[in-house]
């Protein structure tokens, strides 16, 4: 929804849910924002409901405490593309750079060597580059780290911070990320203003003030986080076919509930 094409865009939609709207009864809207935007160009809001990349959590995690001295680690999972704003990871790191923390990073993507070289300026020997790794072998990633970040600019949901929480790790990421509303609801991480490199600071010190979670607080997490796997997923879509057959009310987000 940014600039000229954002705006035609949001004509083009609006008309065609002029045109067949009625034939349309229900849409799950992946992202936090995305019902509004869908109320805004005149859909039913009764027909709306917010919706998630439900995932299958692994067979076994592993919630094991770090070693003592170890540095807080922060993992970053994605395209080394410019969208996945990375950089700005990197400089709110190096104003934080008097704590211990090393930052590491998977995937690969044309910024790759800009950011690299980026990184060892600002905060050389403090950041591993492991590349892009097999689908299987994210949960193991993500269990040896304290904090994933995704400071996106823009990104429809982003499914790492989901794996991340279900891994019993908690996430930061930017409000122009679809699942931001779920980082809220789970009471650990926080979410910052895309771009904002002063409040991604703050919520990165906060997490460093405090510290690696325990690991019954890792557990607690991964246990709050089944809400958004596939079970919990498949269990929200029956209850919306009930609402829409009439037989149940409007169903809320299965992370919103107690």
């Amino acid at each position: 929804d940014y600039g000229f094409l954002g705006l035609l865009r949001k004509i083009v939609y609006k008309f065609l849910f002029t045109l067949y709207g009625s034939n349309i009864e229900a849409i799950l809207a992946i992202g936090w924002k995305t019902p509004m935007y869908l109320s805004e160009i005149g859909f039913n809001p009764k027909k709306i409901f917010p919706f998630s990349y439900f995932l299958q959590p692994p067979i076994n995690l592993d919630f094991k405490t770090k070693v003592k001295d170890a540095p807080f680690r922060f993992i970053f999972i994605g395209s080394l593309l410019p969208g996945k704003n990375l950089d700005l990871l990197i400089k709110a790191l190096y104003k934080l750079r008097n704590f211990k923390f090393e930052l590491i990073v998977i995937g690969d993507g044309l910024c790759k060597k800009k950011w690299k070289k980026y990184a060892d300026d600002l905060i050389p020997n403090r950041t591993s580059w492991k590349g892009v790794i097999k689908m299987q072998e994210v949960y193991k990633f993500i269990s040896q780290t304290n904090c994933l970040v995704l400071p996106s600019r823009h990104d429809g949901w982003g499914a790492v911070v989901s794996e991340s929480l279900i891994a019993g790790v908690p996430a930061i990421c930017s409000d122009a990320c679809g699942v931001a509303d779920v980082v809220k609801a789970s009471n650990y991480g926080a979410v910052f203003k895309s771009e904002n490199l002063n409040e991604l600071v703050n919520k990165l010190k906060v997490i460093l003030e405090r510290g690696p979670l325990k690991k019954h607080e890792r557990y607690k997490l991964s246990e709050w986080s089944k809400k958004i796997t596939a079970d919990a997923g498949a269990n929200y879509l029956i209850e919306i076919i009930n609402y829409i057959n009439g037989s149940a009310k409007y169903p809320i987000t299965p992370w919103s509930k107690n």
